[in-house]
């Protein structure tokens, strides 16, 4: 049997490099493929099309 995750495992794997730096396209993919689950073929697009934009700002591309 399996155990839950304690707040402590929860709020390391959230401090972690990887999430802190890709967090917008880690929600981008999960509203895509909800988007896909739900049959909104061009919802689910413009959603990830927005997770990228928003990684890419994110990251400072569109910044001075």
């Amino acid at each position: 049997m399996s155990s839950l995750p304690s707040p402590d495992d929860i709020k390391d794997l959230l401090g972690s490099p990887f999430v802190s730096q890709f967090w917008p396209m880690i929600l981008g993919v999960l509203a895509f493929f909800g988007g896909l689950i739900t049959g909104n073929r061009k919802v689910a697009l413009v959603l990830l099309a927005l997770a990228g934009i928003g990684q890419a700002w994110h990251l400072g591309l569109f910044g001075p």
